[in-house]
């Protein structure tokens, strides 16, 4: 009678994580339509971009932002902190507040604060990382701000250069302001936009993290197509 009791219980667990890795499958496919399946067009800068989530579900989260002027391009990229399910629900709202920004979508200090005014005392103790620039394909000019997150790296002539720019977490305090900065970006210039899952991936046995080569990395592959340079990258990851 004991053992038919463990064993109806462990038929009760297996269905149970059946329909769970069903709904997560399901958010998954979620989340990933809500992640851009093109890249925008243009015959002034080329995008390519590569999403591998580690998990199910999480707090990674990218955009190119649509705005009503022909000669911007928004790109917009985001980490919520934590894992899973309650990180999939904050980059719901994100990707919500950016379609909702209105005017803010040109302003890209503007943009993140309005994002951070909107989230605070919303995420549950989690908190958000995130970048936002726009390209001006007539001037070359690239303006952006940021909230804690991952400078973006700007190759140049074989030199890579960090895009620094000051800002604090997203969702922690009310009222914040971001620094804005500028660039004027010239023809060859490549930038790449990625989350920590990048420089935090260490080697299997080791210590050493992803970051240690990440320039090296991008030196090496400097001169590729810009499809093929994020691929290249993530080959090197990997």
């Amino acid at each position: 009678e004991l053992y038919e009791d463990i064993f109806n219980q462990k038929k009760i667990i297996e269905e149970q994580n059946r329909q769970l890795q069903k709904e997560l499958c399901l958010a998954r496919k979620i989340q990933e339509n809500q992640i851009p399946r093109k890249n925008p067009v243009s015959s002034a800068v080329e995008f390519f971009s590569i999403y591998q989530p580690m998990e199910e579900v999480g707090g990674d989260f990218y955009d190119f932002v649509r705005v009503r002027e022909p000669n911007l391009s928004g790109v917009f990229i985001s980490d919520v902190s934590g894992h899973g399910v309650p990180a999939a629900l904050i980059t719901a709202m994100i990707k919500t507040l950016l379609e909702t920004s209105g005017e803010s979508k040109i302003h890209p200090a503007r943009l993140l604060a309005y994002i951070n005014e909107k989230i605070s005392g919303q995420t549950g103790g989690n908190f958000l990382t995130a970048f936002y620039g726009i390209f001006n394909h007539d001037s070359g000019i690239f303006t952006y701000a940021r909230g804690a997150h991952e400078y973006p790296l700007l190759l140049r002539q074989g030199q890579v250069t960090p895009l620094e720019s000051r800002g604090k977490m997203l969702g922690v305090h009310e009222d914040l302001q971001f620094e804005e900065c500028q660039i004027a970006l010239v023809p060859g210039d490549k930038i790449l936009f990625f989350t920590d899952g990048l420089t935090e991936a260490v080697k299997h046995g080791s210590e050493e993290s992803f970051e240690e080569q990440l320039s090296l990395s991008l030196i090496r592959c400097s001169e590729l197509s810009i499809k093929d340079f994020v691929k290249s990258v993530y080959q090197d990851l990997k």
